[in-house]
């Protein structure tokens, strides 16, 4: 009864750890793509704030300071971006799920 007891936990702590397994992929996945989608946003808002800035006869005043704040502001995104993605630790939530007993 004791074996029976012990397999059918194990096969149950496998089961949950596969779910948190995949759980934790999927996170990551969109994680990824949110990322990357605001790096390429990002980078979007740069180069047309980039090309408005140098040609200044070309734009209203309004128009070059609302570029250059956009320039500031992207910056500012994306080093959160990269800090966030990067530098903060992984998910942390994937790890054994088994209990450290004697037995």
């Amino acid at each position: 009864m004791m074996g029976r007891r012990a397999s059918e936990r194990l096969r149950q702590e496998r089961e949950t750890f596969d779910q948190l397994k995949a759980h934790d992929s999927l996170w990551f996945k969109l994680r990824l793509t949110t990322g990357l989608v605001a790096i390429v946003a990002l980078l979007v808002v740069l180069f047309v704030a980039a090309r408005v800035v140098p040609t200044p006869s070309q734009y209203s005043e309004t128009t070059i300071t609302l570029a250059s704040v956009a320039i500031l502001a992207d910056i500012a995104g994306l080093a959160g971006t990269v800090f966030l993605l990067v530098l903060r630790d992984g998910s942390g939530h994937l790890r054994p799920i088994v209990g450290l007993s004697g037995k």
